[in-house]
């Protein structure tokens, strides 16, 4: 049972460092394509990212072919679509680290 003041835990997947849900950005798998969830309520496997540079560039080349959270494996070039999605979506909103 939940208490009022904890709050969500997730691992980063660049950092591998636990934190709390509303600080990091949520992607998830859509079939073939991964597709950032800016609501945190799409259906389906998803994996977190804090919103710092060093834990996307971390992400991006990380040399671990499969991601354990979302179970399945990443191509160097769907993650480099995700990171440049990402920066975009971030400097669009100036909430980049």
């Amino acid at each position: 049972m939940q208490r009022p003041n904890d709050r969500l835990q997730r691992t980063c997947v660049g950092c591998m460092r636990r934190d709390s849900k509303e600080h990091m950005l949520r992607f998830v798998d859509r079939g073939e394509t991964l597709t950032l969830d800016e609501e945190g309520r799409m259906l389906g496997r998803g994996a977190y990212l804090h919103y710092r540079n060093r834990c996307i560039t971390n992400f991006v080349h990380n040399k671990a072919r499969e991601l354990r959270s979302l179970k399945r494996k990443i191509s160097p070039d769907e993650r480099r679509k995700l990171a440049e999605l990402i920066h975009a979506r971030l400097d669009s909103s100036a909430a980049l680290e």
